[in-house]
C-alpha cells in the first residue's frame, strides 16, 4: 500500500535536454520558521529495470544555510558544506550544494545575476529493479534566523538519461506535497552554544537518540503521525547551475587507534579529514540517557590530551544522550561537516567500550572522477566509499614515486592536502574561516590540477568563477588577490583546453589598455582597482596615498612577521612582479580567444614591466644577485627575500646565465629566511625557473633538498610533528591562530610533477604539452599523471659511471604532441651531449641549460636518452 509503481522504462536517445529541475517544487517542513533540522522521504517507489546504454539521474539542490560570521565578511553569506545530505534506500550518498556563485556581481559580462548549485548524481546502481522497493531520504538544515527573508526548502527530480549528462523525458519522481517531512529539532537539538567561534559558528548540536526515528532512510519505515506532507515553497529565483559531477564523495573511516584515558577514549582517525563522528553502541537500560560529550580536534598536546580548542580557536563539541531498550545507538553526529584528526569521547557508560570498530567517522571529500577512492590515505585508516558511485570518467588521481623516500612523502602529504581540503569552491580553511582568499584559491587550483583524475576540474572551474565574482572576506583589495584572477582564467583555460570563462571574463571587446588605466581593468574582474596604474617608469604605480595601507598594499606574506621585513612603496616589488606574471597570462589568453592585437598589447607591457624591474630593483656584486624591495627609497635600501623570489619567477633572469646563477647563489643562502609555507610557491616557482638558465642548475638542487629535508622550515618538518595536511604556517608557533589543513602550504603537490619533472601544458588542452625534468640528483622517478587527454606515465633514469646517461621513458597520450627536454646530470659537463630517440640521435633544440627535441613526439611509447655525445643509428 502507498507504493508508487513507476511505469516501464523505454529507453531514450540523446535529444534536447529537459529544463534543470522545472517539473518538481520546491518543499520544507509546514513549520519552516522553527524546523532547523528537517528530514524529507519521497513516497516508496518501485521501477522496472534501466533499459541498456540508460541511466538514472537525481538532480538535487537546497536553500543553502548561512553561518554566522562574527569576525569578518560583515553580510551573512553561506559556508556551508552540507545544507542537506542525500540517502539513496539508507546509504549516505552525497551532500550539498556549496557555495553559490553571484556572477554579476563584479563581472558584468556575465549576463546571469545569480546560481543555485545543483548536484547531478547517476544512481542507477543503488536503485533496485521491481518488486523491490526504493525511497529517497534527504536530511537538509537551514538557519533561518540568521537570514529571516530568505525562504528554507529542498527540490529534487529522478529522471531517465540517454546521454548521463540530462534528462531525456520528463521526470520519474520528483518533490512534491506528496514527499514526507519531519521536524527533529528535537533530535538534533540545536542549542544557543555554537560551534566554530569566532570567525563562522554553526548550531552545537545535542543528539537525543531516543527522539530518532528509527530506519527513516529505508524503504520498510511505516511513517508515523509525525510524518507530515511536505509545504511546497516558492520557486528559487536563480538561474540552477548544474555540477559536472557530485561535489562530494562521503566514505566510511575506521579509527588507527581508540585509547582509553583517564576520562574517556581518545579516538585517532590517522589523517586529518572533514566529517564527523560515526558511533556505534548497544542500547540497553544501563545506558538509557547517558549523555556522552564529544570533542573534535586537530592535534595533540606534548602530553597526549587533545588541544581544544583547537589552536584556530574552535571549540567543537557536541553531546549524545543515548537511547534504551528498542532504540538506536548508531549516530551519525555532526551534520556539518568538521575539519579534525582527534575525537575525545566522554560519559561513556563503565558497561559499554568503544574499539575500532565502533569508532567510525564519515568523511566528506572530492569526488575524485565519481569514485572517491583516495590513493593517499594511510594505511590504518582503510576509506571504503559509503555507496560506490559509477566513475564519471577513466582514469585516477596522480601517482609518483622515486628514489628519495622523503621527497615520495612530501608529495603524498601535499597530494593529500589537495583531495581532503577541496569542496564546492576553494576558500582559505575549512577548519577556521572558510573565507575566499584569492592567492589560496590558485594555489589550490593548482595543486588540483596537478593531483586530480583527468577532466576532473569542476571544483577549479568553479572556484575561478567563485573569485571573479567575489572580492575577499578579509584583504579585499589585496593587490595579488586582485591579479589572481588573470592567472586562475590562464590555468583553467591551459589545462582544459576550454576558453569559456576566459571568454566570460573578458567579454565581447576589452578596453584597450592605455598608460594611465588599470591593465586588469580591462578584464573587468573587479570594479575596485582604479589605482592599478602605469607610470612614465614602466613600473606599476600605486599612489602614494596608498602606501602601505590594506586598500591597495601587496599581502606580500603572512602572518606580518614572515615580510621579512618587506617595505611597501609606491613603485613596489611584489606588485610589480605579480603584475608582470598576470598580464603575461593575459596575453595567452587574448590570443587564445583571437585578440592578436590586445595579446601584442600585454605582452608589450609584461616585458617591459619585466624589463624595468631589472634596471631599477636588481643589486647584484661578483658572486650574488638580489633585489630590493622597491625603486625608490625606502623600497630601494632594502631587500626582503620575497622581492627577489618574486622577481625571479616573473623572468627577470630569464635567457641570463650570468643573473640567475647569481641570483640563484642569492636564494640558497637566504634559505627562505623568513618568509611563510605560502611563499613555498614562490621558492620552487623561482628555483625551477633560474635552474633553467643558470648553467649549473643550483636552484634546481637546492630546490629538492627543501621539498625533502625533514628540517625546520620545510614540508618535511610538518610530517614530523604529525600533521597529516599541510598547516597554516612552517608550524604552529609561527602563527597564534594556526590550523592544520590550509591548501596555500600545498604547493608541492604541484611543483614535484609540473616542475621537478617539468610535465606541463603548453597549448590549451594540453594537444601540445612539454616534459623538462629538473630533479637534480634524483637517480629515478615513476610517475603517472593525469591530463586533460588522460593519464600520462614518466620514468626517468640517472645512470652514472663511465657509461652515464640521462633516460626517459614517456607513453604520450592520443591528441597530445609532447617535446622532451633533458638537462644534463649535477656536476658533469658533456659539450658534444646529444638526444636519442629510441636508439636513434635527433636534432635537438636548446630551452635555457636543457636539450630538447626539435620535434615534438606523437602517441605512443618512447624513450628519450641524453649520452656524453652522439651514437650511430
Amino acid at each position: 500500500a502507498g507504493v508508487i509503481v513507476i511505469a516501464t522504462l523505454v529507453a531514450v536517445a540523446a535529444g534536447a535536454a529537459a529544463p534543470v529541475l522545472a517539473q518538481s517544487v520546491p518543499v520544507w517542513h509546514p513549520h519552516n520558521r522553527s524546523a532547523l533540522f528537517a528530514y524529507f522521504r519521497s513516497p516508496v517507489f518501485t521501477l522496472p529495470a534501466v533499459p541498456e546504454n540508460n541511466t538514472l539521474l537525481l538532480f538535487i539542490t537546497a536553500r543553502q544555510s548561512p553561518l554566522a560570521i562574527t569576525s569578518h565578511g560583515g553580510t551573512k553569506q553561506s559556508k556551508l558544506a552540507c545544507s542537506y545530505k542525500l540517502h539513496v534506500n539508507g546509504l549516505l550518498v552525497t551532500a550539498g550544494p556549496g557555495h553559490n556563485i553571484a556572477l554579476a556581481a563584479r563581472a558584468p559580462h556575465i549576463s546571469d545575476t545569480a546560481t543555485q548549485a545543483v548536484t547531478r548524481v547517476n544512481i542507477t546502481s543503488l536503485l533496485h529493479g521491481a518488486p523491490v522497493q526504493n525511497v529517497l531520504a534527504i536530511a537538509a538544515f537551514f538557519n533561518w534566523s540568521l537570514v529571516p527573508s530568505e525562504v528554507p526548502r529542498v527540490q529534487a527530480e529522478l529522471c531517465l538519461s540517454a546521454d548521463g549528462q540530462t534528462c531525456s523525458a520528463a521526470p520519474l519522481l520528483a518533490t512534491s506535497s506528496a514527499w514526507l517531512a519531519l521536524d527533529v529539532n528535537d533530535y538534533h537539538n540545536p542549542s544557543g552554544d555554537t560551534n566554530g567561534t569566532p570567525w563562522y559558528a554553526m548550531p552545537n548540536e545535542n543528539l537525543n537518540q531516543s527522539t530518532y526515528p528509527i530506519g527513516w532512510t529505508l524503504p520498510s519505515l511505516q511513517p508515523g503521525p509525525r510524518w507530515v506532507p511536505a509545504a511546497v515553497q516558492p520557486a528559487f529565483a536563480a538561474t540552477m547551475y548544474v555540477e559536472t559531477e557530485p561535489p562530494y564523495a562521503i566514505l566510511t573511516r575506521t579509527a588507527c587507534n581508540v585509547i582509553v584515558v583517564e576520562d574517556g577514549y581518545l579516538i585517532d582517525y590517522g589523517q586529518e579529514f572533514s566529517g564527523g563522528v560515526n558511533l556505534t553502541l548497544p542500547a540497553s537500560a544501563d545506558v538509557a540517557g547517558a549523555v556522552l560529550t564529544v570533542t573534535l580536534g586537530e592535534a595533540l598536546s606534548p602530553n597526549g590530551t587533545l588541544v581544544a580548542p583547537t589552536q584556530a580557536a574552535q571549540l567543537y563539541r557536541s553531546r549524545w544522550t543515548l537511547a534504551g531498550d528498542g532504540g538506536d545507538n548508531t549516530a551519525i553526529m555532526q551534520h556539518e561537516m568538521i575539519q579534525f584528526r582527534y575525537a575525545f569521547i566522554q560519559g561513556l557508560p563503565a558497561s559499554t567500550k568503544l574499539s575500532i570498530d565502533t569508532a567510525r567517522a564519515w568523511v566528506l571529500q572530492h569526488s575524485l572522477g565519481g569514485t572517491g577512492i583516495n590513493p593517499y590515505e594511510f594505511p590504518c585508516s582503510t576509506s571504503t566509499p559509503t555507496a560506490i558511485l559509477s566513475p564519471s570518467r577513466a582514469g585516477h588521481p596522480a601517482q609518483w614515486t622515486s628514489t628519495s623516500p622523503s621527497l615520495d612523502a612530501v608529495f603524498n602529504f601535499t597530494a593529500y592536502t589537495a583531495v581532503a581540503t577541496s569542496f564546492d569552491v576553494n576558500v582559505d580553511s575549512r577548519t577556521r574561516q572558510r573565507d575566499l582568499c584569492h592567492v589560496d584559491a590558485l594555489i589550490t587550483i593548482q595543486m588540483q590540477n596537478a593531483v586530480f583524475p583527468p577532466g576532473d576540474v569542476s571544483v577549479q572551474r568553479r572556484s575561478a568563477l567563485f573569485a571573479f565574482s567575489n572580492d575577499s572576506d578579509i584583504w579585499s583589495s589585496s593587490a595579488e588577490f586582485k591579479m589572481s584572477g588573470a592567472m586562475m582564467a590562464y590555468y583553467d583555460a591551459i589545462e582544459t583546453g576550454s576558453l569559456d570563462i576566459a571568454r566570460q571574463v573578458w567579454g565581447a571587446s576589452p578596453d584597450a589598455i592605455v598608460a594611465d588605466s588599470s591593465v586588469l581593468n580591462s578584464f573587468q574582474f573587479y570594479s575596485n582597482v582604479r589605482y592599478y596604474n602605469l607610470s612614465g617608469s614602466d613600473l606599476l604605480y600605486y599612489p602614494t596615498s596608498c602606501d602601505g595601507s590594506w586598500s591597495c598594499a601587496p599581502l606580500i606574506d603572512w602572518p606580518e612577521s614572515t615580510r621579512d621585513g618587506y617595505v611597501v612603496t609606491a613603485e613596489d616589488a611584489i606588485r610589480n612582479a605579480f603584475g608582470a606574471i598576470a598580464i603575461r597570462a593575459a596575453s595567452q589568453l587574448a590570443l587564445w580567444i583571437g585578440d592578436a592585437d590586445q595579446a601584442g598589447t600585454y605582452a608589450r607591457i609584461a616585458d617591459s614591466l619585466v624589463a624595468a624591474m631589472r634596471l631599477a630593483m636588481i643589486r647584484e656584486n661578483a658572486t650574488e644577485a638580489w633585489a630590493v624591495d622597491g625603486a625608490l627609497p625606502p623600497g630601494s635600501n632594502h631587500s626582503a627575500i620575497h622581492s627577489s623570489l618574486y622577481l625571479a619567477a616573473a623572468g627577470v633572469a630569464d635567457n641570463d646565465p650570468s643573473l640567475a646563477a647569481k641570483l640563484s647563489a642569492y636564494i640558497i643562502r637566504r634559505d627562505l629566511g623568513p618568509s611563510s609555507c605560502m611563499t613555498g610557491k614562490w621558492v620552487l616557482e623561482a628555483c625551477y625557473r633560474l635552474a633553467l638558465y643558470d648553467p649549473a642548475g643550483s636552484a634546481a638542487d637546492y630546490a629538492l633538498s627543501l621539498l625533502s629535508r625533514q628540517t625546520y622550515p620545510s614540508w618535511g618538518y610538518m610530517i614530523a610533528i604529525g600533521a597529516t595536511t599541510t598547516l597554516e604556517a612552517w608550524r604552529p608557533a609561527d602563527k597564534w591562530n594556526t590550523d592544520w589543513a590550509h591548501p596555500w602550504c600545498g604547493f608541492p603537490a604541484y611543483a614535484i610533477p609540473r616542475l621537478l619533472l617539468g610535465l606541463q601544458p603548453i597549448e590549451p588542452g594540453w594537444t601540445r604539452a612539454r616534459l623538462a625534468p629538473q630533479p637534480g640528483a634524483l637517480e629515478a622517478i615513476n610517475a603517472t599523471l593525469p591530463t586533460a587527454l588522460g593519464m600520462v606515465y614518466v620514468g626517468y633514469r640517472l645512470a652514472s659511471g663511465p657509461n652515464a646517461s640521462v633516460s626517459i621513458i614517456v607513453e604520450v597520450v592520443a591528441g597530445m604532441a609532447l617535446q622532451v627536454c633533458v638537462a644534463v646530470p649535477p656536476g658533469q659537463a658533456w659539450p658534444a651531449a646529444a638526444l636519442h630517440v629510441d636508439g636513434r640521435t635527433v636534432k635537438a633544440a636548446p630551452l635555457g641549460r636543457l636539450l630538447c627535441t626539435a620535434e615534438d613526439l606523437p602517441h605512443g611509447s618512447w624513450t628519450v636518452v641524453l649520452l656524453p655525445q652522439a651514437i650511430d643509428g
